[in-house]
């Protein structure tokens, strides 16, 4: 699945509150994958492409233009917002 980096920004930046804010309550490795993405995407050109793979209980998420892997944790669930 393909996305601009604007637009997961925006996705991940409201995940990212949730976490932090006690409104969800991922594993450590997910708020750490979480936290380093909205980084790694807010560095980013807005129209950049990002690669999002789910194989699995793997997500990756890749830098289309350098294929450099900005995250990737394991989860057992998906909260789709």
């Amino acid at each position: 699945m393909g996305t601009t980096a604007s637009i997961l920004l925006q996705a991940m930046a409201v995940r990212l509150k949730c976490q932090r804010d006690g409104t969800t309550d991922p594993s450590q490795e997910v708020k750490a994958a979480t936290e380093a993405l909205v980084r790694e995407l807010s560095l980013l050109g807005e129209d950049d492409p990002i690669e999002v793979t789910i194989y699995g209980c793997l997500i990756t998420y890749k830098h289309v233009p350098t294929d450099r892997i900005l995250a990737s944790f394991e989860s057992d669930s998906f909260d789709v917002q």
